[in-house]
């Protein structure tokens, strides 16, 4: 991977891009829960068989002969949660060589629960419709909610369980809380017959789940296997290694890259972590600096296109556009939060003169890109059939996995035969069960919102509180969503503040495009906030620091993205609404903004600390440039003036940069 010396080799570690791929083989799955490690080898493949089996289905149903959608969504839940009841198992002292007989019954009845509603899913959906469930509805009705709730406990942990059990229970007694937030209280048959069809449990958020997800986490799995992370990497390094503070911007570079096609913060920071943070720790950053840069860095992944995490999926189908919309409106924010971190590990740097790494670990960036071109073209395949032919997601994957497996054959260590192809198969089926737990989950507790009109009642709480103040409905809502999404994954955060409260933004005039993404920021962000950060506190675990000071840390680095959704919410032209000459200088007055904010923040510019009156200056010139307007930006101009001419070091710095031929 790097340049030999002359005489000696240079030792550095592996790329560990593929850890906890195949969570069978490794005991962990890639957001670090733990799984059986099968004593049989006749177990694992019928493991195996299940998972190839439901990979090759998914791509029968929604690419070569299109199953009905109730049937369709039935399987990709039976299949899903066999497995999860097979592979993970029930607490930390049970057994992960063999598979208890508790969970071998627990497969057995989701396989009987799909065998019922696929046999009778015209019947069963009518009875749901008119509310007139049967008895054998109401008991696997039953069962299957029971499973679903057992399933996300045992893959995502208690978070959202214990939300979707406290709803449900909601549903049953609102009729005897305060009015403002009763409902007239439901039967066990009507809770059970809603959450039970197609408007709970396989409703939007599984529907999103079998079709467009499924078979683009299955084309990340195809990019990691292929060897795209590894070009990833090592372009990182090529083009940032070598730079003050090199490890932590090789960090933000491939993190970016990287998180763009795994769509999992903690999948990230274990894939490019392993690697970076010990990096940064030979160059000087201390431990939690780095651990923080990582968590930071790879959160900002599920927000960078062209991938991005699942819940853009779920986004595009609940605004009913397509998904390269929601790319185009992602893209500016998510750059102005990779440019706030890298300037931040940058003033770290300066400020602790930490240089780079050694020029012979470096590749030269062309050899690079030679060597792995050929790897990037099912990204652009990828982007093409989205974006210009406007394909859709199911179809536009498939293509791109298909060219996947064709490029790896013209690579020297990462062609793709049979078993290859079988094997990735297998892995992306494994990578999809957490989602698969956590849509289920998030779709019983939509069931119940929808069901009580809690989403309206959530409404009118907000205009209570905020009246006609646009800011500080906004304050609420991020709140909301933080405290919701703490220990959730992204998607089921976002499902589930969506589904509560975006009306509440609408209804005060908020573009719901901008709404959808300043919700799904903050459930994103719930990844780096104590005190449940789970990226966070896995970077922790790497880097061998305190968990609870890189949460904070990652708070404070990451603070550009607390700002950003609100940005964005009072200048929509940062999301490419509006002209192109708006759009143009939205984005170069953002980032003459975001810049001052994060030096204002970190108080380091120009080889020296600042004093409180001039951070103070430069904290209100970022915000004023970063939201767009004619009226801010004059005043973020003058404002700016006003700090160069006061603060010497930066008119010899500015004068410096100009002298050299170098950017400012």
């Amino acid at each position: 991977m790097f340049k030999k010396k002359k005489e000696e080799e240079v030792l550095a570690p592996p790329v560990p891009v593929q850890s906890g791929l195949d969570p069978i083989e490794e005991g962990v799955d890639e957001d670090g829960a733990s799984v059986r490690v099968y004593s049989r080898n006749a177990t694992k493949w019928v493991v195996s068989l299940i998972a190839i089996s439901m990979t090759l289905f998914h791509i029968y149903g929604l690419i070569i002969s299109i199953v009905d959608p109730t049937i369709f969504y039935m399987w990709h839940w039976g299949f899903g949660l066999t497995l999860i009841f097979l592979m993970y198992p029930a607490h930390k002292k049970a057994s992960r060589k063999t598979i208890p007989w508790y969970d071998i019954l627990g497969a057995l009845a989701v396989a009987v629960i799909t065998f019922y509603v696929v046999t009778n899913s015209t019947k069963y959906l009518y009875r749901c419709m008119i509310n007139a469930p049967s008895a054998f509805d109401l008991l696997f009705g039953t069962l299957a909610i029971l499973l679903t709730l057992e399933a996300a406990r045992r893959t995502i942990g208690k978070g959202l369980p214990v939300v979707s059990i406290v709803l449900i229970i909601y549903a049953f007694v609102g009729n005897y809380l305060p009015s403002l937030i009763a409902n007239k209280g439901y039967g066990f048959s009507r809770v059970v017959s809603y959450l039970f069809s197609m408007e709970g449990l396989f409703g939007t958020a599984m529907k999103m789940s079998a079709t467009n997800v499924f078979l683009m986490v299955l084309f990340g799995s195809f990019l990691t296997v292929s060897g795209t992370g590894d070009i990833f990497m090592r372009l990182a390094i090529a083009l940032a290694g070598g730079k003050r503070g090199g490890p932590a911007k090789v960090s933000v570079v491939s993190s970016g890259l990287f998180g763009s096609i795994s769509g999992s913060a903690v999948a990230n920071v274990v894939s490019t972590g392993t690697l970076t943070i010990p990096l940064m720790k030979r160059v000087g950053y201390k431990s939690e600096f780095a651990a923080a840069v990582e968590a930071v860095a790879s959160t900002g992944g599920q927000i960078m296109p062209p991938v991005m995490g699942t819940g853009a999926f779920l986004m595009a189908e609940m605004l009913n556009i397509p998904y390269s919309t929601i790319c185009l409106a992602a893209i500016i924010p998510a750059l102005l939060y990779y440019f706030s971190v890298f300037i931040s590990i940058d003033l770290e740097a300066a400020k602790n003169d930490l240089k780079g790494m050694d020029q012979s670990e470096i590749e030269n960036p062309i050899s690079v890109i030679k060597e792995g071109w050929l790897l990037i073209i099912p990204i652009l395949i990828l982007i093409y059939f989205i974006a210009i032919r406007q394909l859709s997601i199911s179809r536009s994957a498939i293509y791109s996995i298909i060219s996947c497996i064709g490029c790896s054959w013209f690579t020297k260590d990462h062609k793709m035969g049979i078993k290859e192809i079988l094997k990735t198969c297998e892995i992306g089926a494994y990578r999809t069960l957490t989602i698969i737990s956590a849509v289920g989950c998030a779709g019983l507790a939509i069931g119940i919102v929808m069901l009580t009109g809690m989403g309206v009642k959530f409404t009118l709480l907000v205009s209570l509180l905020a009246g006609s103040n646009l800011f500080l409905a906004l304050l609420f809502t991020a709140l909301s969503a933080i405290v919701l999404g703490m220990g959730l994954p992204t998607v089921a955060a976002y499902i589930i503040c969506a589904t509560i409260m975006v009306s509440g933004l609408t209804g005060l005039g908020i573009q719901p495009i901008a709404a959808h993404m300043f919700i799904f920021y903050y459930a994103i962000l719930s990844m780096l906030t104590p005190p449940v950060a789970l990226a966070a506190y896995t970077a922790a675990g790497i880097s061998g620091s305190n968990p609870t000071t890189v949460g904070w840390l990652s708070v404070r680095l990451g603070t550009v993205a607390f700002v950003l959704p609100f940005i964005f919410i009072y200048g929509p032209a940062l999301l490419f609404v509006g002209t192109a000459a708006e759009i143009a200088i939205a984005c170069i007055t953002a980032v003459v903004g975001i810049y001052c904010f994060t030096v204002a923040l970190y108080g380091w510019h120009a080889g020296s600390a600042l004093n409180l009156p001039l951070r103070g200056i430069l904290l209100a010139t970022g915000l004023c440039m970063a939201i767009p307007g004619t009226w801010t930006d004059i005043t973020g101009i003058i404002l700016l003036i006003v700090y160069i001419l006061v603060y010497k070091p930066a008119r010899i710095w500015i004068i410096n940069k100009i002298k050299i031929g170098r950017p400012l």
